[in-house]
């Protein structure tokens, strides 16, 4: 179960990682172009918001445990 711990802990810690990003973004007021579309800022809002969740689940999630252990003596 271990590797299962780490594994989440890592996609927790990407998923931080990339909503630090974007409230980057938001703060330096940063534009995204790609071809001849530019995105504002509502895009990046919906990230943080998504992203920062998902970081603070999966990171909750390594620390309960999935309780198919068996009991330690």
């Amino acid at each position: 179960m271990k590797s299962q711990k780490c594994g989440l802990r890592v996609a927790s810690l990407i998923f931080g990682i990339v909503c630090f990003a974007h409230v980057v973004r938001l703060w330096a007021g940063w534009e995204v172009t790609v071809g001849v579309h530019q995105f504002g800022h509502i895009p990046s809002l919906f990230a943080v918001v998504i992203c920062a969740l998902l970081s603070v689940w999966l990171w909750s999630l390594s620390n309960q445990g999935c309780g198919t252990e068996a009991p330690q003596p």
